[in-house]
């Protein structure tokens, strides 16, 4: 009789099973909406963030839901430095391992980009305050890299009621332009550049930024070997001679532009070839150095700074004199 009833029992489980599903939706995947404050490369200028650039993510859990002011209550790590990435189909961009809303509470989110940087990067929620430990930027322009973080949000999300979590990137770097011009025409002289460099370059140091701050950020603990940094180099076996004249010549790579550590005392150095009316070419360098900064010191993060180089075209002068006439003696001869 005992097991008549267990059995029955145990069908009566079975039979509500099957007649009540307890449904279970997956959360949505987490994306972000992230464009850049204009300044740099981002790249080089404008404040649409590129969609072939990945960043990394950090973000925090709390119980309190969305619309909260980041505070010690979203202290549960939830993404480590996530690598987010453009998704074409929901135009925005998610983790490249997709990452998915917590069912309760809500999420704080910090970030820097691009994610192939390279050095030992933090977010300290605390404090509200960016670092990067021996940040390394190459010195050569093809490689160089528009380093950007963004600070926590103001505020915490969840799921509901956004298609992607609104960022803005700031500029850790300084983006340095050069233009080039004559102080007046000249026809009888032709002035080609051949090559325009920084020299010497930091290219390893530490940043830290804390989101109160006005200057938006510090650069210190510069180290490693300094380098030239090519600005411009005319291609080899290129037919194409530029000319200078009193409309100003920009060398800069279109692409990359010239961002760089802040930094001081660095010089330029121009090589030139100058065309003689004769048809001589003589080449010529000259070292320039580079006022570094607003404050004459130092270049500052986000800043874009041009410089606009102005070469003399001073005509020749000759001042002659004639030499006085020698006495001498004279002598008699009969």
């Amino acid at each position: 009789m005992k097991k008549l009833v267990l059995a029955v029992l145990a069908l009566g489980a079975v039979a509500a099973c099957t007649k009540s599903a307890v449904q279970y939706e997956q959360p949505g995947e987490i994306s972000l909406q992230p464009v850049a404050q204009k300044a740099t490369k981002a790249t080089v200028d404008g404040t649409t963030y590129p969609e072939e650039l990945n960043f990394k993510v950090w973000s925090w859990w709390g119980n309190p839901e969305a619309g909260t002011a980041a505070s010690a209550a979203f202290s549960t790590p939830y993404i480590n430095a996530g690598e987010f990435c453009y998704n074409e189909d929901k135009s925005s961009w998610g983790g490249v391992t997709p990452y998915y809303w917590p069912t309760k509470g809500s999420l704080v989110f910090a970030g820097y980009s691009p994610a192939s940087a390279d050095g030992t990067f933090n977010y300290s929620l605390e404090t509200k305050t960016f670092t990067v430990t021996n940040y390394v930027q190459s010195s050569n322009i093809a490689e160089t890299k528009d380093l950007m973080w963004f600070d926590v949000t103001d505020v915490s999300h969840n799921q509901n009621g956004t298609s992607g979590v609104p960022v803005t990137f700031k500029h850790a770097l300084s983006w340095l332009t050069f233009d080039f011009v004559l102080n007046s025409d000249i026809t009888t002289h032709k002035w080609e550049i051949t090559e325009v460099e920084l020299q010497p370059v930091s290219t390893k140091a530490s940043f830290s930024a804390t989101k109160s701050d006005p200057n938006a950020g510090t650069w210190s603990s510069f180290a490693g070997d300094k380098s030239s940094m090519i600005v411009y180099k005319k291609p080899t076996g290129s037919s194409e001679v530029l000319y200078l004249s009193t409309t100003a010549k920009r060398y800069e790579d279109a692409e990359n532009g010239v961002v760089v550590i802040p930094q001081s005392c660095v010089n330029l150095l121009v090589k030139y070839n100058l065309t003689a009316s004769t048809g001589n070419v003589i080449s010529q360098e000259v070292e320039l150095g580079l006022n570094a900064g607003d404050d004459g010191n130092s270049w500052l993060p986000g800043k874009h700074y041009v410089y606009s180089i102005v070469f003399g075209a001073n005509e020749i002068l000759v001042s002659p004199q004639i030499a006085d006439w020698e006495d001498v003696p004279g002598g008699v001869t009969e």
